[in-house]
């Protein structure tokens, strides 16, 4: 939220957090407390690394809000079964004042079940 007076401020989770191979994995980020020391046309920048090599980038309008554009809802597809550790690093402002945050979050790939597998 734009004027808390909180550092810049990310969270990430996968939705659901676990699936089988090949199924999209989406996740939610969430900014829990934008800066505070940008001008409100400051530009906002989404990375995000799926933790398998698949990596994407969102550039928000500039002058967003949490209140009026939702953040971005990535999703990963696996193909290998195993726990990824997926990442979003938010940037807001420009530089030299620009703040980042960086969450995290756990996904459990399954192997697919007998009746997905192609005889």
């Amino acid at each position: 939220i734009v004027g808390t007076g909180l550092p810049l401020q990310v969270s990430l989770r996968a939705d659901p957090r676990s699936g089988t191979v090949t199924q999209a994995v989406p996740f939610r980020t969430t900014l829990i407390a934008e800066t505070t020391n940008n001008d409100p046309t400051a530009p906002t920048r989404f990375d995000f690394q799926c933790g398998n090599g698949q990596v994407w980038g969102v550039n928000a309008p500039a002058g967003r809000t949490v209140q009026r554009t939702p953040e971005p809802r990535p999703f990963c597809r696996y193909t290998t079964a195993g726990t990824y550790t997926a990442r979003v690093t938010v940037s807001q402002g420009t530089a030299p004042t620009a703040e980042t945050a960086v969450a995290v979050a756990a996904v459990a790939v399954l192997p697919p079940s007998p009746e997905e597998v192609p005889p």
